[in-house]
């Protein structure tokens, strides 16, 4: 079983959007990414390495020279923002397409309202600062957490439920995070 880093999955949304890849996302507490590996560990496909699990907010493009002015950006609007909870209840898979290199996705689906909320938020206080943010061109903003990239459609009929907390927004540049506290 191949598992995928980080950089190889910005990489790839980077070649796609024909930019250089960076994000500003919510990275998953290792205890909680590694419970997630376990649980789809007999399902072949290639698996998003725990360190690397996380809820991506949005895509920062032509970033380069503007990566203090984004950490400034993220502590200030960390600051006005809390800790939250997040509930996992449902696992799910997106199609294969060109823009997953044809392979079934299978993901976690987090439920909070505040996800929704501070990525609006996010992208309103980006936009004002000049710093260009999107969805990856994604019609549709869904949250997940992508799981493993399956060559075959993954059976994601599990009845695990689980909750854990999220207190930090990250940008992050290929490996490199800087991460900013909520509250």
């Amino acid at each position: 079983m191949a598992k995928l880093s980080l950089i190889s999955v910005l990489e790839n949304a980077a070649a796609k959007a024909k930019d250089s890849g960076s994000m500003i996302a919510f990275f998953i507490p290792q205890d909680v990414a590694s419970q997630i590996q376990k649980m789809f560990g007999n399902i072949d496909g290639d698996m998003v390495e725990p360190k690397d699990m996380h809820i991506t907010l949005g895509l920062v493009h032509n970033y380069s020279g503007n990566e203090k002015k984004i950490s400034t950006i993220l502590d200030k609007f960390c600051a006005r923002h809390k800790p939250f909870s997040v509930s996992v209840r449902s696992f799910a898979t997106f199609p294969p397409n060109e823009h997953n290199e044809h392979k079934h996705i299978l993901y976690a689906e987090p439920e909070a309202d505040e996800i929704y909320d501070i990525r609006n938020h996010l992208f309103s206080v980006m936009k004002k600062y000049g710093i260009n943010i999107d969805n990856g061109g994604h019609n549709e903003y869904k949250p997940h957490i992508t799981i493993k990239y399956c060559d075959e459609q993954p059976d994601v009929n599990k009845q695990e439920q689980f909750s854990f907390g999220l207190d930090k927004l990250s940008f992050a540049v290929g490996d490199k995070r800087h991460s900013e506290r909520l509250g």
